[in-house]
């Protein structure tokens, strides 16, 4: 943004927003006034009970790639009224279990975390529209991840997901999904009800469609709204933090 116009939107905030970088994090000066934070972590990080204070805060950004990073279990219980939630830094191993009572969660972000399963809690989150989990460890998708009726947009490439689970074609209003994996208890019908699909889709392991009306289930003529769509035979891993290349099997339509 435009240095003085920057300035301008910073006084009229006043205590609303607030950017901290810090390589000693010790606590910023959060107030209950307080709605929109941003930090930006390096080195050892210490994310302590001072966020308690901005218990209306309604988005929280992480960024950067601290040495250390303790995020305790109760982290989120003061923060109900958070609405965006970025927390794709390298360190994240596990999503702590209070993330379950954010009930106003819009947008969760979890890009490049160590993640490798998510707690059942976020199916609880059911005014979720965004969660972001490429790049990721994550290994699978909770099985009542169909309860979230209001999930527009699905980011799962780039993982080393082998399925997923029944039920994310009655997700039926999805915008986004980046890649549908063949198999499991996750038929190529349900991909078929995903109508609304936009943007780019990878189909991967596709060797394991068992006839043609098996792949006719996935209705891809009806999705107009994919612009880029790469049919892949196996499903291939990406390493984190580089970019997701697909072999020369894989056919790009």
């Amino acid at each position: 943004m435009y240095e003085p116009l920057h300035d301008i939107v910073r006084y009229i905030a006043e205590d609303e927003g607030l950017v901290m970088t810090s390589e000693t994090f010790e606590g910023p000066p959060l107030t209950s006034i307080t709605r929109h934070s941003s930090f930006h972590l390096f080195r050892k990080t210490r994310i302590i009970s001072s966020l308690n204070k901005a218990n209306k805060m309604r988005t929280l950004l992480c960024f950067g790639n601290p040495s250390y990073l303790k995020v305790p279990g109760d982290f989120f219980l003061h923060l109900k009224f958070l609405r965006a939630l970025d927390l794709s830094l390298p360190l994240i191993q596990e999503l702590p279990h209070s993330v379950g009572t954010l009930k106003q969660l819009r947008y969760l972000n979890l890009f490049y975390t160590r993640i490798k399963k998510l707690t059942p809690f976020v199916c609880n989150l059911y005014l979720l529209q965004t969660l972001k989990l490429s790049h990721s460890l994550l290994h699978e998708l909770p099985k009542e991840i169909w309860k979230l009726q209001k999930l527009r947009h699905l980011e799962i490439d780039g993982t080393p997901m082998s399925h997923l689970p029944f039920g994310i074609g009655i997700i039926n209003k999805m915008w986004t999904l980046t890649e549908f994996i063949v198999g499991g208890e996750c038929s190529t019908g349900e991909l078929g009800n995903l109508t609304l699909l936009h943007g780019k889709l990878i189909i991967s392991n596709m060797e394991r469609i068992v006839d043609k009306d098996d792949a006719g289930r996935a209705n891809l003529k009806e999705k107009e709204g994919i612009g880029s769509l790469v049919l892949d035979g196996k499903k291939h891993l990406c390493s984190q933090n580089s970019e997701c290349k697909r072999c020369s099997n894989s056919l790009l339509l």
